[in-house]
């Protein structure tokens, strides 16, 4: 009997388990639709209401445009569907639909525009957007502080995500993303914008309309009733994902854009003509021109004559294979040779040896190898001690001093630290071309830019033939200690300069006003201090060659003068040079906490920096050595200008300096501390070298 039993058991328990399996596969379907279906909900709510702010990166000319052709714009932040991640500076790409120019029978003009591909992380999506609202201005962009990218002391994952929300629906209003730039208008005028855009908004050009959406194949209709209009590149685009609507719809969302739009224009009218006019601004005082005591104030470059410095050693480099090539049209000194102080007794002296180059291609752009020797005297006996040749990539700076005997070195695709005898410690290796390398006064802090290329070929040949120029591209950032432990990853932009660190965080100059400029310190643990406003007709630069101090550079333009400044860290000025209109590349460096060694180069004629030239253009290079303690100028002397930007350096105990020129080095030897307050009579200023 019990046997009979057995099968009528499980066959119980196999209809069970069959119940069961059923009713989980019911579950799990229900449970995947609910997940499908919130999922969808989702991403329609972030494809819809995540505006994409972007620059136009050529004009926008009614007059020189036609149906069909090309227009690109690159994103000012971080923008995400859930299809697509684009990085800040990504190019976004779309195409004029229709063209009506200013003629007898239109007195008007309009252009309707689509952009609708997107560049995500390298890999082109079709993404239709509508020009949901435009900021006509210049506006200049920051990338955000090396700090806020993460924990400093631990790598980072990247940068923070941007794009912001928006009401529901196609057309609501966005809220900005604020820069701590101010926007100027095209005349110079700042532009103030609000947290919130409305559709069909255009800010800092008069007579330009913008209908969003309405236009043919659903475009966005620019427009002016005044005759033909350009759009400025640098302009700021605000983009929408183009939304599925009714006609009627759309009709109405502009009609209300138009409406209000004009019923502000009406208001502000009716405030200007009855408000009192503003009184006339207040005279500006720039701070960090003030020189309060101790600081030293240079009248002009041959004026507050130096100590009697003796007479200078000759060192010819002939020997060593040395032949300046100078022959090329410049924009910036190069980096052909240097000069550098491992310690009091040895002196490295590394040049090009202008041997055949090998290129090799890196994504679109292409790098060489050149052959770089490196030559390690004796100061005093000229005595040569050892010579080695490197392989070094690309054409920029290769050699960074870090003090105590350190150098970085670019050899190839890696960056080595070297010891005094040149002997490798340890190295990192560098993927890419490198843009950059900073460091902090205390050799500390290393700061590396590689290049990271956005387009492919195709696409930066179609930017490059319409903006005349290298289109932008991104920069890797990875910041390590001195012992090449990362500390934390970022990124940045071509069109930046590289960062400036301090011992502390980094330093970083941001616009207030036009002509008007902030210095501000970041520090690592993400506080912020001011440390001077200043006045400024260029974006001034900023070096940090001694901590605690900075190393400004900025200019007049009325008349044209190129200015240095010495200031502390709390902005106040340690030493001024009012500068020249024949003044460019003007340099600081030290090895020595108490000295500064500044280098001008002078011109035959007017020039600012950053404009061409050739080396007969060059008439000097004067290289001044001041105590930072109050500005005071040990020494002086001026000889025959190089176009090397590393011609000089200042032993690490301040007791020597040397300065290349014309195939030879002159090694001066320097003002003891006894006789450094006197002030000797003009004679005794080091006489021009024949």
């Amino acid at each position: 009997m019990g046997s009979l039993q057995t099968p009528g058991i499980w066959d119980m328990m196999d209809a069970v388990f069959k119940k069961i399996d059923f009713l989980l596969c019911v579950f799990l379907v229900l449970i995947l639709s609910l997940s499908s279906l919130a999922q969808q909900k989702q991403e329609r709510a972030i494809d819809s209401q995540q505006p994409l702010q972007v620059d136009l990166l050529a004009p926008l000319d009614v007059g020189k445009l036609n149906s069909g052709s090309r227009i690109f714009a690159k994103a000012r932040i971080e923008w995400s569907t859930s299809t697509c991640h684009m990085r800040a500076g990504a190019t976004v790409s779309g195409h004029v639909i229709e063209v009506v120019r200013h003629s007898k029978d239109s007195k008007g003009a309009s252009l309707t525009v689509l952009f609708d591909t997107v560049d995500c992380e390298g890999h082109p999506a079709h993404i239709p957007l509508n020009v949901f609202a435009i900021i006509a201005a210049v506006q200049p962009s920051q990338d955000i502080p090396l700090a806020d990218y993460g924990s400093f002391g631990a790598a980072s994952t990247g940068p923070h995500m941007g794009g912001g929300g928006g009401g529901g629906g196609g057309h609501a209003a966005v809220p900005m993303d604020r820069n701590q730039d101010i926007a100027v208008t095209a005349s110079g005028k700042p532009l103030t914008l609000p947290a919130v855009i409305e559709p069909g908004q255009v800010f800092g050009q008069k007579n330009l309309l913008l209908a969003v959406g309405t236009g043919t194949d659903g475009g966005s209709t620019l427009s002016s009733p005044r005759g033909n209009f350009r759009l400025e590149s640098g302009s700021q685009l605000v983009l929408m994902r183009k939304p599925v609507v009714s006609p009627a719809a759309e009709t109405a969302v502009v009609a209300s854009a138009k409406t209000s739009s004009s019923s502000t224009e009406t208001a502000e009218s009716k405030a200007s003509d009855t408000q009192p006019l503003p009184p006339p601004p207040k005279p500006e005082v720039d701070e960090t021109d003030i020189c309060t005591s101790p600081c030293t104030v240079l009248s002009s470059s041959t004026d507050n004559n130096p100590a009697s410095a003796g007479t200078a050693s000759i060192l010819p480099t002939a020997p060593f294979g040395y032949i300046p090539h100078e022959r090329a049209e410049y924009n910036a000194l190069n980096h052909e040779a240097a000069l550098t102080f491992l310690d009091d007794h040895n002196l490295l002296f590394t040049f090009d040896l202008h041997r055949i180059r090998h290129r090799y291609s890196d994504g679109v752009r292409t790098e060489t190898i050149r052959i770089i020797r490196a030559v390690i005297v004796d100061p005093v006996t000229h005595q040569t001690k050892r010579a080695t040749d490197w392989q070094v990539q690309g054409n920029g700076q290769y050699l960074w001093p870090l003090g105590h005997g350190r150098l970085l070195v670019h050899l190839g695709h890696t960056l080595n630290l070297m010891d005094a005898h040149l002997e490798s410690i340890r190295s990192i290796p560098v993927s890419g071309q490198l843009t950059f390398v900073s460091l902090s006064p205390d050799g500390i802090h290393i700061a590396i830019g590689t290049l990271h290329e956005r387009h492919n070929r195709e696409m930066h040949d179609q930017l490059a033939e319409i903006i005349h120029s290298e289109p932008e591209e991104d920069v890797d950032v990875q910041v390590f200690d001195d012992n090449f432990k990362l500390l934390l990853t970022s990124y940045q932009t071509t069109t930046h300069p590289p960062p400036v660190l301090s011992n502390v965080g980094q330093i970083r100059v941001i616009s207030t006003k036009p002509n008007h400029w902030r210095i501000l310190e970041y520090t690592w643990d993400r506080n912020t201090r001011v440390i001077a406003d200043l006045l400024s007709a260029c974006r001034p630069e900023i070096s940090t060659p001694l901590p605690q101090s900075l190393f400004l550079v900025g200019c007049n333009t009325s008349p044209l003068r190129n200015w240095y400044r010495v200031l502390r860290s709390d902005g106040h000025p340690i030493l001024l040079d009012p500068g020249s209109s024949r003044e460019i590349e003007q340099a600081a460096s030290s090895d020595d906490n108490s000295q500064l060694a500044v280098r001008v180069v002078h011109t035959d004629h007017t020039k600012a920096n950053g404009d061409y030239f050739h080396k007969e253009d060059l008439v000097s290079q004067q290289i001044s050595v001041f105590r930072v303690l109050d500005g005071k100028r040990l020494f002086g002397i001026s000889v025959n200008a190089s176009l090397a930007d590393q011609s000089y350096a200042l032993s690490p105990s301040g007791d020597r300096l040397a300065v290349l020129t014309d195939g030879r080095i002159f090694l001066y030897p320097m003002p003891t501390s006894g006789n450094t307050s006197a002030t000797p009579p003009p004679s005794t200023l080091p006489t021009k070298p024949s």
